[in-house]
């Protein structure tokens, strides 16, 4: 994207930023600036004439000492669980500031529809700011700033820069980006060192929450709470002899501890062979009864019945299988069902 030798971490922030990895896998990290630098200028300013400038910023090259422990980007997949700006006292005719955080494709531009909502900057209260997030990030993506400044007249911006000789750099893109790819941004400001930076944290199973503070359960991307790996227990109720070579359904009953998906399968046994029924599929709430109607093919009524009037023995065989929301599953409960006399 940018001419020349691009930086993407300091050496120094990228020992700490590994030592932290290594010794706990799961920990959150800090990316981009350490904030420790004073707000001494303003970007996306306005120009005469116009009273809202939008503009996208992309830091880079950022130096070490001024660089927070994860550097600019360390590992994949990750989430966005916070982001912060540090802001001095803004320029004269300044009436608002928007932000936005969002990921930036590495050579491309924004990644599509990635972006936090915008919040309002307080310009009267200079200092930190933390705002909570959940915004994913692969490992080609980095965090971008979008601001949008209103003001009376010329030089109004947002007070969240710091500029120094050798500091670092940051992209711009005036107006701010859509959701379209791009190449090369609109210029590239030199010695300036954008005050954000974001606390990143794995994300294991890949759902979009972060697994140190956001998800309990890093293994399942269908739980964020906390990991369920008990199968649910299970209750039948069924009379054993059913009316089921006539025009009835062979009917069970099911109870379930938690709120599952049912699958009921089953066929009718006679010496030597099988007839297939019809399964049953159903959702059942936690606590409560549902009934299962399996019916039976007009061809394996007729068969069964004929071999039943000869004497033969007939069992229909049902299975009833439990999945809950965690995935755990439970059965087969397998039960016989004799035909009424």
């Amino acid at each position: 994207m940018f001419k020349g030798k691009r930086r993407i971490v300091g050496t120094a922030a990228m020992a700490t930023a590994l030592a932290l990895l290594s010794a706990a896998p799961a920990s959150a990290l800090t990316i981009g600036s350490n904030l420790r630098a004073p707000a001494n200028g303003g970007i996306c300013a306005t120009v005469s004439g116009v009273t809202e400038v939008s503009c996208t910023y992309l830091p880079f090259g950022l130096d070490d000492s001024h660089a927070a422990p994860g550097g600019e980007r360390l590992f994949e997949p990750l989430v966005v669980t916070s982001w912060r700006v540090s802001s001095g006292l803004p320029a004269p005719g300044t009436v608002s500031v928007k932000l936005r955080l969002r990921a930036m494709q590495l050579g491309k531009g924004p990644a599509a529809g990635l972006g936090t909502p915008f919040i309002d900057l307080p310009l009267a209260e200079p200092g930190i700011h933390t705002f909570e997030s959940r915004l994913p990030l692969d490992g080609s993506q980095e965090i971008g700033l979008d601001a949008v400044v209103t003001g009376l007249g010329d030089g109004a911006s947002a007070p969240v820069a710091h500029r120094e000789s050798g500091v670092g750099k940051v992209a711009l893109w005036r107006p701010s980006l859509g959701e379209e790819l791009i190449a090369r941004p609109f210029s590239v400001e030199n010695d300036t060192e954008l005050l954000l930076n974001a606390t990143v944290e794995p994300d294991e199973d890949r759902d979009g929450y972060g697994d140190r503070t956001q998800d309990e359960c890093p293994g399942n991307p269908q739980r964020q709470d906390r990991c369920d790996f008990r199968p649910p227990r299970l209750k039948l109720r069924y009379a054993p002899r059913q009316d089921f070579l006539s025009r009835g359904p062979v009917v069970v009953r099911v109870r379930a501890s938690e709120d599952v998906s049912l699958y009921v399968p089953g066929q009718i046994d006679l010496p030597g062979s099988g007839w297939g029924i019809y399964a049953a599929r159903a959702k059942a709430r936690k606590g409560k009864w549902k009934t299962l109607r399996l019916r039976i093919p007009r061809r394996s009524r007729e068969h069964v019945a004929r071999a039943y009037a000869n004497g033969k023995p007939v069992v229909a065989k049902v299975s009833v299988y439990a999945t809950d929301e965690a995935g755990n599953k439970a059965g087969p409960r397998v039960v016989r069902i004799r035909p009424k006399r």
